[in-house]
């Protein structure tokens, strides 16, 4: 496995648990990372989607494209 490919797999791990736990866990995880919980469960379900969701694809992206060598070109 090449230095590319672990760096690839890596993020992809990364991504992955950081968007899940934003999905599973968006109050403490918000907490610790900017020193404030948010109020409102509006704020609870944005926090779920835009951070969440959007990392939890990236991480699914690089994932996939970690398993495809012709995406690997570093």
């Amino acid at each position: 496995m090449t230095h590319p490919l672990r760096l690839l797999w890596l993020c992809s791990a990364l991504f992955v648990v950081l968007g899940l736990g934003f999905v599973f866990f968006p109050g403490p995880l918000a907490s610790l990372l900017t020193s404030g919980e948010p109020l409102t469960p509006a704020a609870l379900t944005d926090l779920r989607a835009s951070y969440g969701g959007t990392s939890f694809g990236i991480g699914l992206l690089l994932g996939y494209a970690a398993l495809r060598p012709r995406y690997v070109v570093l």
